[in-house]
């Protein structure tokens, strides 16, 4: 006979098929709290016409674990609470450069009567950089889990938590909060805990945030030469190109 539970599983309930699942009368989409196998898979079907964003719904009260989750009888692997802030910076670039698959009729990708705000060949030259940093953060939150042996025993998650709890003294919440998503988003990084530099992969995780300004910066400046070429406009790059890092959510570090 199987040990009796003595405490209350929500997702022990949920993976039983036989076990009725009380779901939401709107599926949930978790926009910054999905989890790391929505956040591959969807970085593996990602239609490239499209600007990327994890796609990881809850469609329960019930369970833990997201609707693929559940549906794959998988177990679900949550952002670690140590490396919450880069969550956000990660959301921040990709909200920030959600602006260069915009269309003529203010909306995103391009539908059948409606072209690209930018040239194409300039939209296809951005999944790149957005592609390498989201692998970079996937090998982050690989490598911090096995750093602090996370997949292992729940001694190793109390002293994880223990190790969290101590870094939080420094976190302070902010008063005045943006009006872009992206600079949410890049405030929202500040009020959760991050790797500090030189610590675990910390120094990698700062070279893929440099390696995307550069990459997108430098993809504008081509941009918009190759259109002056072609064309024989004048366009003021310099201004392009300061409006692009005045809007830049993310404060880089001095590696």
């Amino acid at each position: 006979m199987p040990p009796k539970t003595t405490s209350y599983d929500p997702d022990a309930e949920s993976s039983d098929p036989e076990t009725p699942r009380s779901l939401l009368l709107k599926p949930l989409h978790l926009v910054t709290p999905w989890c790391l196998q929505c956040f591959c898979t969807s970085l593996r079907n990602w239609d490239y016409g499209l600007p990327f964003e994890p796609d990881c719904w809850s469609d329960t009260v019930v369970s833990k674990l997201c609707s693929r989750c559940s549906s794959t009888h998988g177990k679900r692997d949550s952002i670690y609470r140590g490396i919450r802030g880069h969550v956000f910076e990660l959301m921040a670039l990709l909200e920030f450069v959600k602006q260069y698959w915009v269309n003529n009729h203010d909306g995103f990708g391009k539908p059948d009567i409606a072209d690209f705000v930018w040239l194409e060949p300039f939209i296809r030259s951005i999944p790149t950089a957005v592609h390498d940093l989201c692998l970079a953060f996937d090998n982050l939150a690989e490598a911090h889990g096995k750093a602090h042996l996370l997949i292992g025993t729940n001694g190793a998650k109390a002293a994880y938590s223990a190790w969290c709890n101590a870094r939080e003294h420094a976190i302070y919440p902010h008063r005045l909060i943006p009006e872009n998503l992206h600079q949410k988003y890049a405030l929202y990084a500040t009020e959760h805990l991050r790797l500090r530099l030189g610590e675990e992969t910390q120094i990698h995780w700062a070279a893929a945030l440099y390696a995307f300004h550069d990459t997108v910066e430098e993809t504008i400046r081509n941009h918009y030469t190759n259109q002056s070429d072609e064309d024989g406009t004048d366009t003021d790059l310099l201004n392009v190109l300061i409006d692009f890092q005045e809007g830049f959510p993310l404060q880089l570090l001095e590696l």
